[in-house]
């Protein structure tokens, strides 16, 4: 009885001691390491940090590899010592069969020695190279072994397959050796991805910086161009208000008014002709008719071609023209002398040549507004791309466990 209540004692004081070794392992798991944090700020030193360590880590993984391939050198050395020792000549076959087993026994041990030279000759030149060089040779050697090694085994079983089993061994070491150094093969692809990233975002800010450039560029020929408008502006109303202008304006006014005048009289003259008569009295001459049937037709253009001549001329051939027509004729002339005379005396409108170098300058500037519209674009495209640069930096580093600020 008290056997069993000392044991069961133990027990559960056995139990409690689990417990709490138990308890231990979850508060350690509980209390993680604090999170590491890079500002972009501090990037480049971080990735100067890193690359020592990773450089460090390549140190010891390639003193790692090369231990092997000198542990792998000794005992293949010694196999390869048997292997060349084996009497072919002791198993029972065709004198044939055995000389293809010779030479292919020949050549598989030329390849393995030249396998462990490509071994030997092996350099740190970093684990991405490391890992293709050691990739490389061992492709190589299966290739170019391969049929020899299945020769050989014809006769040669044993002895072949301690050689080939070796360097397996060797070749799992290698995985192994990569794989428990996963975490420098890791951190040198992510260090590489961040500073191709790196590069891509130094690009985009250099095609910003540009674009930002162009921008300002042209808001500075809006202004300038803006500026000219105003002043110009300016100047037509000063023109505006001079007295030559305002002549020149009174002028012009006097010239429209004389004109409307002049269509109207040539309205009335054209209905007092009697073009009735003056066909009949032309009626047999084709040249007269046809000369009376234009004037008809189109009266103002073809008297001011002449000044009347013609069809003064026609008229009194006819004995159809009289004094209200002369004095017509002559009223008309007295007014066409008056809007001559007024042209001659008309200056060069200066406002008309001051609005259309405004109108010019009106439409490069909206030349302008479209092409600084067309650059905010492409900033902004360029800046959305940058985030996004920012963002894939930041999943690197999420990655590895890191806190990327920016």
């Amino acid at each position: 009885m008290i056997i069993k209540l000392f044991k069961l004692i133990l027990v559960y004081w056995f139990m409690g001691i689990f417990d709490f070794f138990r308890n231990i392992g979850k508060e350690k798991e509980t209390k993680k390491a604090p999170m590491e944090k890079v500002s972009l700020a501090e990037i480049d030193k971080w990735i100067d940090s890193k690359n020592e360590e990773i450089g460090d880590g390549e140190s010891k993984l390639f003193s790692l590899i090369k231990e092997k391939i000198n542990i792998l050198e000794r005992s293949i050395e010694n196999k390869l010592n048997i292997l060349n020792e084996f009497d072919i000549n002791s198993r029972k076959s065709e004198d044939r069969i055995k000389s293809v087993v010779e030479e292919s026994r020949k050549k598989y041990v030329e390849k393995v020695t030249h396998f462990m030279m490509e071994l030997e000759n092996l350099r740190n030149g970093g684990i991405e190279k490391m890992i293709g060089d050691i990739n490389r040779i061992f492709i190589d050697f299966n290739k170019k072994s391969y049929m020899s090694y299945e020769k050989a085994t014809f006769l040669i079983g044993k002895e072949m397959s301690d050689v080939k089993e070796e360097i397996k061994s060797f070749s799992k070491d290698v995985v192994n050796i990569f794989n428990e150094n996963k975490d420098i093969t890791d951190l040198q692809k992510t260090i590489n991805n961040i500073k191709l990233k790196l590069k891509q975002k130094e690009e985009s800010e250099s095609d910003m910086g540009w674009v930002g450039k162009t921008i300002s560029f042209l808001k500075n020929e809006v202004i300038q161009r803006t500026s000219e408008s105003d002043m110009i502006k300016k100047e037509i109303e000063n023109v505006k208000k001079s007295t030559e202008y305002l002549e020149n304006l009174s002028r012009i006014k006097k010239i429209n008014s004389l004109k409307e005048e002049l269509m109207r009289d040539f309205v009335n003259l054209g209905q007092t002709i009697n073009f009735k008569a003056l066909s009949n009295f032309y009626h047999i001459f084709d040249d007269k008719m046809k000369t009376v049937k234009i004037h008809k037709d189109k009266f103002q253009t073809s008297y001011e071609k002449d000044n009347g001549e013609t069809i003064i001329n026609l008229l009194n051939n006819a004995s159809l023209n009289n004094e209200s027509i002369s004095d017509k004729v002559k009223h008309i002339n007295e007014k066409r002398v008056m809007i001559l005379a007024l042209e001659d005396e008309k200056v060069e409108d200066k406002v008309s040549e001051l609005d259309f170098e405004i109108t010019k300058i009106v439409n490069k500037i909206n030349e302008l507004k479209t092409s600084i519209e067309k650059e905010e674009k492409k900033f902004d495209k360029l800046n959305s791309i940058n985030k996004e640069i920012l963002n894939d930096i930041r999943k690197e580093f999420v990655n590895i466990g890191v806190d990327f600020l920016f």
